[in-house]
């Protein structure tokens, strides 16, 4: 194994442990619930021969597949009480023989951070949105809180 391989692998390994961690940020429960975003509108190419396939399941559950051609490498899913901490030694060594060029690698890097970001950025958005919900029912909460008080000073 050449260094380039070995730091390759210790790139790739990163990237995925990376990309795991933002899935799972991305299913992280919102209060008040958010919807998961729609996922990539085309699958993420990696290289010439390998594919991500993003697809959000249920509403609550992302679900990662990555294909060689047409055969199925490996298959991933985050749910809201998945823990985070997933060893991708296996997907890197399945990974890695359609990877011997440096540029094939340095593209699967690419994707693997875009992917990665864009799912950071989605999540962002969900806890964005859930706190807008609630500055917007902050004016009908106070109402009620209000209306409560007022019944227990009337008692």
């Amino acid at each position: 194994m050449t260094d380039l391989q070995k730091h390759g692998k210790d790139l790739l390994s990163e990237a995925l442990t990376q990309l795991w961690k933002a899935m799972f940020e991305l299913t992280r429960p919102t209060y008040p619930p958010t919807p998961l975003p729609r996922p990539p509108a085309k699958p993420v190419r990696l290289t010439r021969k390998l594919e991500l396939r993003v697809n959000v399941e249920d509403g609550r559950c992302v679900v990662v597949r990555i294909f060689a051609g047409e055969r199925l490498l490996r298959s991933f899913e985050v749910h809201d009480k998945t823990d985070y901490a997933k060893n991708p030694s296996d997907l890197v060594e399945r990974m890695m023989p359609h990877l011997s060029r440096p540029r094939a690698l340095a593209n699967c890097l690419r994707q693997l951070q875009w992917l990665t970001v864009w799912m950071r950025k989605r999540a962002e958005g969900r806890r964005r949105a859930a706190e807008e919900i609630l500055l917007q029912q902050r004016k009908w909460v106070e109402k009620l809180e209000s209306e409560i008080a007022l019944r227990k000073l009337g008692e």
